[in-house]
């Protein structure tokens, strides 16, 4: 059986109808309909009071929208069935990543010999008689050589810690990932808590949170520094005083020696 976000995919309920791409940061419309932000925001001039809706032709009214497109709402489901189905993917291409290597011929003889082992810093493929070849040879014997058994699990280890730092885990639903903020209770929540305890909240995504938190950060940091350098710069002066200081006591001395 298809999985649900499959299904969706081939029917075209996860392609935004201006780009045909799959979402990305869905926005609801009034009449339902579904596009991407950037796509709307590429459609509707800024400052514009209303646009109408690239499927229906219906008017949808901007008049109370700060900030535009940008303060639509949020397609929470689809934005939902869209990661599903990335997610999916993700784990397809490492299974056929996994059969790739598997097949992988030699990338250093000719004949094109079935592959025995990986080299990871040539990132080449190579056959049991370039392997020994490999280890012997001045220049590469001290190379990391991997069976592709060992190569096959590491880039399954390396693909899947990348899914994981992309993405936390909810401890409250299996299967679903913090990906938005509910800004009422100050805590990350999943598609599910939205719909759940969080019910009716006022919220953001977590991208959006991340993004203005490094901003705030980034502010910080360039304030600090200016602060780092205005003190170093005090210091600085506070030392050539010294110095003159110290040289003044120094010709004193002499002349009273003298």
């Amino acid at each position: 059986a298809k999985s649900l976000s499959a299904a969706a995919k081939e029917q075209g309920f996860l392609a935004c109808q201006i780009c045909s791409r799959i979402y990305r940061t869905p926005k609801l419309l009034d009449c339902l309909h579904t596009f991407c932000l950037e796509c709307l925001r590429k459609q509707v001039p800024p400052g514009a009071a209303k646009f109408v809706c690239p499927t229906c032709d219906e008017a949808v009214s901007l008049e109370e929208k700060e900030n535009g497109v940008d303060d639509l709402r949020d397609d929470v489901f689809m934005d939902g069935l869209a990661e599903a189905f990335k997610h999916q993917q993700g784990l397809k291409e490492t299974k056929d990543m996994a059969a790739d290597i598997m097949g992988s011929v030699c990338n250093i003889c000719p004949e094109k010999t079935p592959a025995a082992s990986h080299c990871v810093q040539c990132q080449d493929f190579l056959c049991e008689d370039c392997s020994k070849i490999h280890h012997r040879t001045k220049y590469t014997k001290a190379h990391r050589v991997l069976s592709l058994k060992d190569f096959k699990f590491l880039r399954h280890e390396e693909n899947y810690q990348q899914r994981a730092r992309q993405m936390v885990a909810c401890p409250k639903h299996d299967g679903e990932y913090l990906k938005f903020f509910c800004d009422s209770c100050q805590t990350p929540v999943c598609l599910l808590g939205l719909f759940d305890e969080h019910k009716d909240h006022k919220y953001s995504q977590m991208k959006d949170i991340v993004s203005k938190t490094k901003m705030v950060i980034e502010t910080f940091l360039r304030s600090t520094n200016d602060q780092i350098r205005a003190f170093e710069s005090a210091m600085s002066v506070v030392a050539e005083v010294e110095k003159d200081k110290k040289s003044q006591r120094e010709n004193a001395e002499k002349e009273i020696m003298a």
